[in-house]
């Protein structure tokens, strides 16, 4: 294993304003079907995804810009996770970015 880059974790713990959000089974079950969700509504084609407890890996097939599809799967995910959980409304659940392999 590599370990992890010193001055990075810093940083990223230090812009972080909230405790980390961590997917339960349910919160990964319920990811998952919202991610399915938005790809049926833009006509995406989904080609694999893996919701794990800390973030997300998808693979998608679409003509539009790639960071338009992350913010998608961020709204749809989080809109779900909130109807499911009244506590848990308020707490961000997604860190800023994304990684679009564009």
């Amino acid at each position: 294993m590599v370990a992890p880059h010193v001055l990075r974790v810093r940083f990223e713990s230090q812009a972080m304003n909230g405790a980390i959000y961590i997917l339960d089974e349910g919160g990964r079950r319920i990811t998952l079907e919202a991610i399915r969700a938005a790809c049926q509504y833009r006509m995406w084609g989904l080609l694999a995804v893996h919701v794990r407890s800390t973030h997300v890996h998808n693979v998608v097939e679409i003509a539009s810009d790639p960071r338009e599809a992350a913010a998608d799967f961020k709204e749809y995910s989080s809109r779900a996770l909130n109807r499911s959980s009244a506590a848990d409304a308020d707490r961000k659940k997604w860190a800023r970015g994304m990684s679009t392999g564009d």
